[in-house]
C-alpha cells in the first residue's frame, strides 16, 4: 500500500501491532526531548523561544542486550548523565517516554479524535488528548492541557519519530526519535 493511501484505521493498526517486530531485532535509537515548544501555524505570531532540550535518551539493543543512557543538559553542559546496561525485555524498561516511542499502542488510549494526513513528509496521526481523569498516568508523551498531540510515523517500523503537543494557551512539547542503528535482525541468534 502506499503511504498516500493510508487510511486513518491503516496508522492506528500499523502503530498498534508493527512494532512487535522491532522485539526480535538489534538496533539503537536516540530521544531528545523538548519544552517550551510550540508549533508555528499559519496567521500565528513567531514564537521568539528555542525550545528547550530538557533530556536526551538512548537506548541500544543488541544480541538479547541492552544499554540506555539518560542526559539531561543543564546551562547548555550535560550536567547529570546515568547510564545501566542489562539482559532481557528492553520494552518492559522504566523508561516511559523513549518505550512509547518504540510502543506506540501505550499512548493511543488516552488520546482520542484520531485523523491520518500522508503528504511528501511522511504520514501523520493527529489527535486530541482525553480528559485528565482519562489520561493514562504513565503516559509522558500525551499533554492533559494540550489541545493538540500530532505524531509523524516511522511507516516500516511503526514507531513514533516525533510527537508533538500543543495548545493555543500555553507552550507545549516535542519529543523526537532517530534511528543511530537501524532494526536489524542478529544473523548469529537466528542460528542458535
Amino acid at each position: 500500500m502506499d503511504e498516500s493511501e493510508l487510511t486513518t484505521g491503516d496508522l492506528l493498526a500499523l502503530l498498534l501491532l508493527g512494532p512487535r517486530r522491532l522485539r526480535g531485532m538489534d538496533f539503537e535509537v536516540q530521544v531528545d526531548h523538548y519544552s517550551d515548544w510550540q508549533r508555528q501555524e499559519p496567521g500565528r505570531a513567531p514564537v521568539s523561544a528555542d525550545p528547550v532540550i530538557i533530556r536526551v535518551e538512548t537506548l541500544s539493543v543488541a544480541d538479547g542486550r541492552w544499554h540506555y543512557a539518560k542526559h539531561v543538559p543543564e546551562a547548555d553542559v550535560f550536567a547529570e548523565r546515568s547510564s545501566q546496561a542489562g539482559v532481557g525485555l528492553w520494552w518492559d524498561l522504566p523508561y516511559a517516554g523513549l518505550i512509547e516511542h518504540l510502543e506506540p499502542a501505550l499512548v493511543l488510549s488516552s488520546l482520542c479524535g484520531f485523523h491520518a494526513t500522508c503528504d511528501r513528509r511522511g504520514c501523520f496521526l493527529r489527535a486530541t488528548p482525553r480528559t485528565q481523569g482519562d489520561i493514562d498516568a504513565a503516559a509522558v508523551l500525551v499533554d492533559c492541557d494540550a489541545d493538540v498531540w500530532q505524531c509523524r510515523v516511522d511507516p516500516r517500523w511503526g514507531v513514533l519519530l516525533e510527537v508533538d503537543s500543543w495548545s493555543d494557551w500555553k507552550s507545549g512539547f516535542r519529543s523526537v526519535l532517530q534511528w543511530r542503528i537501524e532494526p536489524h535482525a542478529d544473523p548469529e541468534a537466528s542460528q542458535r
